[in-house]
C-alpha cells in the first residue's frame, strides 16, 4: 500500500537579508592617518616652543661657566 502524498504548504519568501555594514577599512584607516597627522603637529610645535625656551635660557650664560671654570 502506498503512502498518502502530505501537500506541502506553499513556502513563503523571507525577506532579503540586508548586511549590515561593518565601518569600512578606509575610514579607519583615514582617521588614524589624521589623528596621526594632528599628533604630529601638536608634537612639532611642543619642540619649537622647547627650542625657543631653551635657546633663550642659555644665550646670555654662554661663556659663563667656561670664564669661572678657567678664572682660578
Amino acid at each position: 500500500m502506498a503512502k498518502p502524498k502530505i501537500k506541502a504548504k506553499p513556502s513563503r519568501k523571507k525577506p532579503a537579508r540586508r548586511n549590515k555594514k561593518k565601518p569600512s577599512s578606509g575610514l579607519l584607516k583615514r582617521s588614524f592617518i589624521k589623528l596621526s597627522l594632528l599628533l604630529l603637529a601638536v608634537l612639532a610645535a611642543y619642540v619649537v616652543y622647547l627650542d625657543y625656551t631653551v635657546r633663550t635660557q642659555f644665550e646670555g650664560k654662554r661663556w659663563a661657566l667656561p670664564a669661572h671654570v678657567f678664572a682660578n
